[in-house]
């Protein structure tokens, strides 16, 4: 399908602007179907958001996503960011396994939100996408912590609700990390 890598990204860009731009007339209901199905397919992330307006969480979440879709072409300007993120996550309690929780929970909402909108170019692009931003920020919480590459879990502190702000964070700025 793609000739080149460089081609890939461009059409995976292209496709999380697209399926972004549906997004936005029910990002309300894709901010409620994200965290519930976040918190099934990951039940350990629930105590993360204990004491947190979800409703709220849901209308920052979709804010940051909206402001990153427009910043999709900087991405060098936003891996520094993902760096801090991503230490910051080990002492807020997430572990380097939760990650692919929120990829799968993020492409759920996507199918739901979207439905026959969701092709399986979207699912893929924003699994690059969403893929990329855990890499850089599980690499900077091992780089933090001096875990081994194939450690699961992080040492961590005491779950607090601050991490309901990490988690979201890092899935809101889930299309900010594209890097070359």
């Amino acid at each position: 399908m793609f000739t080149t890598r460089a081609a890939r990204e461009e059409s995976y860009k292209a496709e999380v602007r697209r399926t972004h731009a549906l997004l936005k007339p029910i990002q309300i209901e894709a901010a409620a179907i994200f965290y519930p199905t976040l918190f099934e397919v990951d039940p350990s992330t629930k105590p993360l958001f204990k004491d947190v307006d979800m409703e709220k969480q849901g209308a920052k979440l979709m804010k940051v996503i909206g402001v990153a879709v427009m910043m999709l072409d900087k991405m060098d300007q936003f891996k520094p960011m993902l760096v801090k993120l991503g230490k910051k996550h080990v002492t807020y309690g997430v572990t380097d396994d939760m990650y692919p929780s929120v990829v799968s929970a993020l492409l759920i909402t996507l199918e739901k939100g979207l439905g026959e909108e969701c092709h399986q170019l979207t699912k893929d692009a924003w699994a690059w996408v969403m893929n990329s931003i855990a890499a850089v920020c599980i690499a900077a919480a091992r780089e933090d912590t001096g875990a081994p590459a194939g450690e699961k879990k992080l040492p961590i502190e005491k779950n607090t609700a601050a991490a309901a702000v990490a988690v979201a964070v890092a899935v809101a700025v889930g299309v900010l990390v594209l890097w070359k």
